[in-house]
């Protein structure tokens, strides 16, 4: 999933998401994110501030959302508590989680 979350409009659907890949992964499969993923401040770093205020912006709801809010979502769907991986290459960090 890159870059999916934050184009889903409300929380109910941005959970199915995560349910749906957990149900079509076997025991000891992992789901891979890469996405903007702001600081808790939502300020930093610059990339992802940027990028949450252009979904904002341009969406009647879109978020660019915390790895603590992504870690939340994980668990709901019944994730193992995620990784956050940075991508040195990219503005966008990987949120990895297992089944």
């Amino acid at each position: 999933m890159a870059e999916f979350l934050q184009f889903v409009a409300q929380r109910q659907p941005v959970l199915s998401v995560p349910v749906a890949f957990r149900e079509f992964l076997d025991t000891g499969g992992t789901v891979v994110m890469v996405e903007f993923v702001p600081n808790p401040d939502r300020v930093t770093p610059l990339a992802a501030a940027g990028f949450s205020l252009i979904m904002l912006a341009t969406t009647p709801e879109g978020d660019a959302y915390t790895f603590a809010e992504y870690s939340d979502m994980l668990a709901r769907a019944g994730f193992n508590p995620p990784a956050m991986h940075p991508l040195p290459a990219s503005m966008n960090v990987a949120v990895i989680a297992g089944r």
